[in-house]
């Protein structure tokens, strides 16, 4: 399989000036075919003991397999693979000592029109009906058959040549050469030149012979995608952020009109998939035009590997054209899950269920600076982000940062902080934000969490412009929060719960199956065995959560424990 190195098209506005896009192409050349076997019509034993022929005829298709029950017009592709439709006809030579000084036509079979005709009985075989009813093909050791599709009157051939110069000569011929306009499926059926020939053989009934000619095509097949790639969403009126501008989706273009592929006007065989056959050329180039939306797009696709367009191979190239606006998208609210993006001074977003590529990454992943994991109304009430209007969502990052951190040097409680004790109050508990700034406002060094989450921010200020809290420490019920929401199961649900703690031995590993299964399309994922702390205190101790193969714990340890590994949160 070959693949377009690159695709260059030029569009033009009418009646505006020229503008560039640079757009993606895919292509690749193949093979394939398909099977008709069937008798000649009106073959029949004579008085001289000659023995008549059945025909099995085998169309190569330009990729596919063979398919035993052809249905379609000899040049037009089921997936590409090439069938025959009633009313097809080849023509026939049939020579003796071909190839040789003395060859000569057998039994006036020269150029004789063979139709083709579906099967008519029980027997599901087809028929290739001669133009001539007084037609026979007999079985003659010594002859070879010579056969091109389609057929055309006053095609002569050479006998005294080799067959192989023969079936060349065909694309020569000026009746068989592909049509310029090729937008009727009569002119594109009509331009896809095929050839064989053969000889007869035995067949287990030893008053039957078989001639098997095994047709391939003559030209290149080309085939051009035309896609609109356009806004999947847009935010609901008032919304605190845009939506990603390559969180798109991309659909044939069904108004894509005026194809030409390497000067062919082309066929249209469904919505944005056109063709045309061509002659093999020695250039790499599948080049065009097609207008759509009010411009003219032109592309120019290189053939990777590839010195030329080779025959009886098919060339797809794929466009991708971008439309501007949102005038089709869907309203979409904010979700868990969806990848946050700080760009041009504003929050983007894009959606956690959205299109990815083909190693699972979203698009601009390496920008992504965290996952939604909170966004209902009743869940935001972070007190030290309400009063700046960070009330639309809890962000959590993409990565751990220190290794084996205390929480504080010795276990004491800070008078200011809530002492949350119970599973019913850190639930609800959301205050994050709010805890880490106290702390931040006493003798943080004592704090080694939070003094790392300090050298964090300074390395990584705040992007101008965005309207977002600092990073910060989550509390219990952001964290409860991401793992109902990301990890898929509520903590409420775990089978070893009690009143002081939320704990499970049987979820943990597919609740951060679940988170990293996020993390993954951003090329992240957290570490499982480490310690995650909360900013919130049960006393003397600190709440914590901890992922160690099946077994969650989401409860209280001892501040000094140097296991912890903080996640940071922000809101916006």
């Amino acid at each position: 399989m070959r693949y377009i190195k690159h695709l260059f098209v030029r569009s033009f506005y009418r009646c505006a000036a020229p503008a560039r896009l640079a757009l993606l192409c895919a292509g690749f050349a193949a093979l394939g075919g398909c099977t008709d076997e069937t008798d000649s019509a009106g073959g029949s034993s004579t008085a001289d003991s000659h023995i008549p022929l059945a025909l099995e005829i085998t169309a190569s298709g330009f990729t596919g397999q063979p398919d035993a029950s052809p249905d379609t017009r000899a040049s037009e592709q089921d997936n590409y693979d090439t069938w025959f439709e009633e009313t097809d006809a080849i023509g026939l030579f049939a020579v003796r000592g071909i190839g040789t000084p003395a060859a000569a036509i057998v039994d006036g079979i020269n150029n004789s029109k063979l139709t083709y005709a579906p099967a008519a009985d029980a027997s599901h075989k087809p028929t290739w009906q001669p133009a001539d009813a007084a037609t026979t093909l007999y079985y003659y050791a010594d002859v070879t058959y010579i056969a091109y599709y389609p057929y055309k009157d006053g095609i002569v051939i050479d006998p005294t040549q080799s067959a192989a110069t023969i079936l060349a000569s065909f694309s020569g011929k000026t009746e068989l050469q592909p049509a310029a306009d090729q937008s009727t499926p009569e002119a594109y059926a009509a331009s896809d030149l095929m050839t064989a020939d053969g000889t007869a053989t035995d067949t287990a009934d030893p008053s039957r012979k078989l001639l098997s000619l095994t047709f391939t095509h003559s030209y290149s097949l080309l085939v051009l995608k035309a896609n609109l790639t356009k806004a999947m969403y847009v935010a609901p009126a008032g919304s605190a952020f845009d939506y990603h501008p390559q969180a798109t989706a991309t659909s044939a273009d069904p108004g894509a009109a005026d194809v030409m592929i390497r000067d062919v006007k082309a066929y249209k065989i469904a919505d944005g998939v056109f063709r045309a056959i061509t002659k093999p050329v020695s250039d790499d180039y599948m080049r065009g035009s097609y207008s759509t939306h009010g411009m003219m797009v032109e592309y120019n696709a290189s053939l990777a590997g590839l010195a030329s367009l080779k025959a009886n191979q098919r060339f797809e190239c794929t466009v991708n054209v971008p439309l501007s606006g949102t005038a089709d998208a869907t309203e979409r609210a904010l979700q868990p899950g969806d990848y946050v993006f700080q760009h041009n001074g504003k929050i983007e977003i894009y959606p956690g269920d959205g299109p990815v590529d083909a190693s699972g990454k979203i698009p601009d992943y390496t920008n992504a600076v965290g996952i939604v994991t909170t966004c209902i109304p009743a869940r935001m009430t972070d007190e030290g982000c309400t009063g700046n209007g960070w009330t639309h969502a809890y962000v959590m990052g993409t990565e751990t940062h220190g290794n084996n951190l205390r929480w504080c040097w010795q276990n004491r409680m800070l008078a200011d902080l809530e002492d949350v004790t119970t599973i019913t109050q850190a639930k609800d508990y959301m205050n994050g934000c709010k805890d880490t700034k106290y702390i931040l406002s006493t003798k943080y060094n004592d704090y080694e969490i939070f003094d790392e989450l300090v050298t964090y921010r300074n390395n990584n200020p705040l992007p101008q412009g965005v309207n977002r809290s600092p990073w910060f420490i989550p509390s219990t019920g952001q964290w409860y929060d991401l793992i109902a929401n990301i990890g898929g199961k509520s903590p409420d649900d775990f089978n070893n719960n009690t009143t002081a703690g939320w704990n499970s031995n049987q979820d943990g590993t597919a609740i951060l199956g679940g988170i990293n299964a996020r993390l993954n399309k951003i090329d992240k994922s957290l570490p499982d065995g480490v310690r995650f702390p909360c900013s919130t205190e049960p006393g003397l101790g600190a709440w914590m959560v901890r992922f160690n193969g099946n077994t969650v714990e989401f409860g209280t340890v001892d501040k000094t424990l140097k296991e912890l590994s903080p996640l940071y949160f922000f809101a916006f």
